[in-house]
């Protein structure tokens, strides 16, 4: 299976070359170089601490480990903490699209972690709240879902992007 793409573009004039995109997709694409290399992945956010980075000694893929799971560690000192966690990644997101590559963020089924992960990304790329970002994630890819505490990461992020009230 595919992963799936952030964006909704189906124009032809890309279909040789896709424009930078972040994809969620589970450890099988991940395992894919060809698939990889075709949607011109440069950068994968691993959002487990057991599946391998695949490609990691090739040098044609940079990875991240994004342990989204144990996000109320990470997170327990507060709001500054909350940014710095999330900082992380988008700083990698950021620097793989302004490069020119696409990124893929990936877990074990593309639903649960990674599907956290890329409701973080839409929260912050389309200033979104956790409700309408994990409803935009669904459209796009139906196999998002994040699991029990992992919504709250999304909330507590949101919370402390938010300004502080006057």
């Amino acid at each position: 299976h595919q992963p799936t793409s952030a964006d909704d573009d189906d124009d032809a004039d890309d279909a040789a070359s896709p424009p930078p995109t972040v994809y969620v997709g589970n450890e099988r694409a991940a395992r894919d170089a060809t698939l990889l290399s075709s949607l011109r992945i440069t950068h994968v956010v691993n959002c487990t601490d057991n599946i391998p980075n695949y490609h990691e000694r090739s040098g044609a893929v940079r990875y991240m480990r994004f342990p989204v799971t144990f996000w109320q560690l990470q997170c327990a000192a507060g709001d500054a903490a909350t940014l710095g966690f999330a900082d992380r990644l988008f700083e990698f997101v950021d620097a793989a699209l302004a490069a020119g590559g696409s990124v893929l963020v990936h877990c074990l089924a593309g639903a649960h972690r990674a599907g956290t992960t890329g409701c973080l990304l839409l929260m912050r790329q389309h200033c979104l709240g956790p409700s309408a970002a994990i409803a935009l994630a669904k459209q796009r890819r139906p196999a998002i879902d994040p699991p029990g505490g992992l919504p709250q990461s999304s909330e507590r992020y949101h919370r402390a992007r938010a300004p502080a009230p006057r």
